[in-house]
């Protein structure tokens, strides 16, 4: 019996490290670019953010660069694998959520024409890029947004929703509500523009935004908006 128990468990490891070594080899999109430009050392790849054609990915500072770094300044790119090129270079310096970490999200459209670029934020969003893989053409979809509903939140003489930001976006249910592809060139944008996600203040604003951003046209369509409070 005692034997039996022992070549049950040396099948069984055998078979863990198997699983594993198949895991592993089921992930290339974990693995680096042949080459890296020595202008780029500090940067790599993120693991979630291959295109489905497995030729572009996202490009960020490592992890313990930005975060030793007293005032650091470093962008975040959507680069070529192989050859390694830049094909598009995002505004502004790197994110920092609450000066210690960034953090970002990917979408890729299905066919892998296009990705959206998502700035994660407490309450929801801070920004949401769509750029298009072929000519690397950036668009701020939360910059379209608040052209749109500017001229409400100043007419409503509400609070601030901080030194930095007028106001911020939420979403209502981050299961069925966003910013996402539907398949067909287009981004649905489903989301709360307010400035106080907790509802607490007297004189605040708030609106609910709704459209459509048609990738192929860069139009914004079928918008529909108005204030909540």
């Amino acid at each position: 019996m005692k034997a039996f128990r022992e070549g049950l468990s040396v099948v069984v490891v055998c078979a863990l490290i198997a699983s594993r070594l198949g895991a592993e080899e089921a992930k290339p999109e974990s693995l680096p670019p042949s080459k890296i430009p020595e202008a780029y050392k500090d940067y790599e790849f993120l693991d979630d953010s291959l295109s489905p054609d497995k030729r572009l990915a996202f490009l960020n500072p490592k992890r313990e660069i930005y975060l030793e770094a007293e005032n650091y300044k470093g962008h975040l790119y959507l680069a070529s694998l192989s050859p390694f090129k830049i094909v598009a270079t995002f505004p502004g310096d790197f994110f920092l959520v609450r000066g210690n970490h960034a953090e970002y999200s990917y979408e890729w459209a299905q066919d892998g024409s296009a990705a959206l670029v998502t700035q994660d934020a407490k309450w929801g969003v801070n920004k949401v890029f769509v750029v298009t893989a072929a000519d690397g053409k950036i668009v701020d979809l939360t910059a379209k947004v608040r052209q749109l509903v500017q001229k409400d939140f100043e007419a409503s003489k509400a609070e601030r929703y901080n030194d930095y930001y007028d106001f911020i976006f939420t979403e209502e249910d981050r299961t069925e509500s966003g910013w996402k592809f539907d398949g067909k060139g287009r981004v649905i944008i489903d989301c709360t523009c307010t400035t106080d996600p907790k509802e607490i203040i007297k004189n605040r604003w708030m609106a609910r935004f709704k459209g459509v951003w048609d990738i192929g046209k860069a139009t914004l369509k079928e918008v529909k908006w108005a204030r909540v409070q």
